[in-house]
């Protein structure tokens, strides 16, 4: 019979002591791996299914809960030092629209603004930076790494400029789904672009929220004694 508790643990253990590594100490890794056995259970007859069917179980566990971890430590993190997840992503989804029309023309800008190996790369927002060249390179890069639907609704709407009812006629939805089904397109896109450091968001801190727990108030301390 399956120890599932028993193979569980030392997984957990070990995902809790890796993630926490790369973020600040006070947060309670208790916090944590309490998240990640209610992951555990919920998910667990598909987590006992991977465990007897694949000797070699271990890797493909502890990814997933390392993914489960990063992401409850990233909401700790935005609730801690003041900013939202939508801050951390690179490209706002203003800067994004703006450019995606014109990638698909880029046999008309490829050979414009290259430098280094003959490819360039963005640095930091193109708003702010003026880079427009490398922000179209990152941007058509990233297009071609969406999943076929998402892909899809990018082409549709930013090369053969569907409406969104025409896009809920293409796909047979109504509009609103196909609203959300553009939003969606576009969040992919902009996760595939990457983040900010989080080192990077915690010295922005505006004070937009107050601490309601431990590690806000740890947080608020190291804000204040660092200012």
């Amino acid at each position: 019979m399956l120890d599932f508790h028993g193979t569980m643990a030392p997984l957990i253990s070990a995902v809790v002591d890796s993630v926490h590594s790369s973020f600040p100490d006070h947060y309670d890794k208790s916090d944590t791996e309490s998240t990640l056995w209610v992951v555990a259970y919920e998910r667990k007859t598909y987590f006992e299914e991977m465990i007897r069917s694949n000797e070699r179980h271990e890797g493909p566990l502890k990814y997933l809960l390392t993914k489960e971890a990063n992401a409850f430590l990233k909401k700790e993190d935005a609730v801690a030092y003041g900013y939202s997840s939508d801050d951390v992503l690179l490209y706002s989804t203003k800067v994004i629209k703006t450019l995606l029309p014109n990638i698909f023309d880029y046999e008309d800008w490829q050979s414009f603004g290259l430098h280094g190996d003959g490819q360039p790369t963005a640095k930091g927002q193109v708003n702010m930076t003026g880079d427009v060249i490398a922000a179209m390179t990152d941007i058509k890069a990233a297009v071609e790494k969406l999943r076929e639907p998402q892909y899809n609704i990018i082409l549709w709407i930013y090369k053969y400029n569907y409406t969104h009812q025409n896009l809920a006629d293409e796909l047979g939805i109504n509009l609103e789904a196909a609203h959300k089904r553009s939003q969606g397109a576009i969040k992919a896109l902009r996760k595939l672009l990457g983040e900010k450091p989080l080192s990077e968001m915690r010295k922005g801190y505006s004070g937009r929220t107050d601490p309601t727990n431990t590690a806000s108030g740890v947080a608020q301390a190291e804000r204040d004694y660092e200012g």
